[in-house]
């Protein structure tokens, strides 16, 4: 019998990760493709926003206080920076809601169930699709087809499209 060494008992757990089979799409035999998803990243973006959108309201108002003849339309000025701040990170959001969009169907392929993920028909897969849709053709008509392609998901025929 041979003795057990301490680094053998530290390799057993890589091992076993090298040794797990990949997720396969039954009908198409695809691997699941299954993105990294970066919230540090997704949380600095929304503080950036956030710390825009305030710092961008405070100069502004700033800026209009020192002009001659600027009211303040009967609000405080604190209220008024509240009010900008708000209008400048909608303005902002409606701009990267591409990326918004795109981050969440990241999220669904990393942390969906196999289960529900494994019933596309279609090489890509229904949301790869609606990325790359979205990538290609814009907010607004990516969206459409990628709704239009997880419509005729369940079709029987099956095999590739590409948006």
């Amino acid at each position: 019998m041979s003795k057990i060494k301490k680094t053998d008992l530290v390799k057993a757990p890589e091992q076993a990760k090298d040794r797990e089979e990949p997720e396969i799409y039954p009908i198409t035999g695809q691997p699941v493709r299954r993105p990294r998803v970066s919230f540090v990243l997704a949380s600095i973006h929304v503080l950036l926003a956030i710390g825009g959108s305030v710092g961008a309201a405070f100069g502004i108002i700033f800026g209009l206080s020192h002009i001659p003849g600027y009211e303040r339309f009967g609000m405080s000025v604190a209220w008024q920076r509240v009010l900008l701040s708000l209008l400048l990170l909608i303005i902002y959001t409606l701009i990267v809601r591409k990326r918004i969009l795109i981050f969440l169907i990241r999220i669904y392929q990393r942390y969906a169930p196999f289960g529900i993920r494994c019933t596309c028909t279609y090489v890509p897969n229904c949301s790869e699709y609606m990325v790359l849709s979205i990538k290609k053709h814009g907010l607004i008509r990516g969206v459409k087809k990628g709704i239009k392609r997880l419509l005729r998901c369940q079709d029987p025929c099956h095999g590739f499209d590409y948006p």
